[in-house]
């Protein structure tokens, strides 16, 4: 019987801004990937701030579940429910050898207050560039920002999951 597809994954934080939306998110991306018909596994939320990394050591911690979990998911999607940090990010998923899906919230007009804004717009731009200039492949797609339980960001879990198929399926691969 073939196994499910599975997905690690991984949550941002950044110290200035609202952790609380961290915790949703992880309950919104458990449902969206589970609604899609994937599995998924997740570090536990009590071994970081707030369920996210932020920090390089945060990172290395993640970096060290993610080996122990090794060949138990097909790709990570690092989900970024506020402006996320890129030291924490970069150290998080350098070595991940997985195809790695970059997801950012979108804003919420009238929750545009301290307690609610999430700015991941910008922070997509920053840490895809620290990916590009430590040459760690990554996918992002349309749109730039996407709430986990659209229409369209269900559209995305079966491009990227057919994105891992390939990459995954090309590791032994010879020309």
């Amino acid at each position: 019987m073939k196994k499910k597809m599975a997905f690690a994954l991984c949550f941002c934080n950044r110290g200035f801004m609202p952790g609380e939306l961290i915790y949703g998110a992880r309950d919104d991306m458990v449902k969206a990937v589970t609604d899609a018909g994937y599995d998924y596994i997740m570090m536990d939320k009590e071994l970081t701030r707030y369920g996210g990394v932020e920090t390089r050591d945060e990172g290395l911690l993640y970096a060290k579940w993610l080996k122990e979990h090794e060949g138990q998911y097909d790709g990570v999607i690092f989900s970024m429910p506020i402006f996320a940090d890129e030291n924490g990010a970069i150290t998080a998923l350098q070595d991940a050898g997985v195809p790695i899906l970059m997801q950012a919230y979108p804003d919420e007009i009238g929750k545009m207050d301290f307690a609610h804004r999430r700015d991941a717009y910008c922070g997509k731009f920053s840490v895809t560039d620290v990916f590009c200039q430590y040459n760690v492949p990554f996918t992002v797609l349309k749109p730039h920002v996407v709430h986990p339980l659209s229409a369209k960001f269900q559209e995305n879990l079966r491009d990227f999951a057919a994105i891992c198929r390939v990459v995954n399926g090309m590791k032994r691969f010879n020309l």
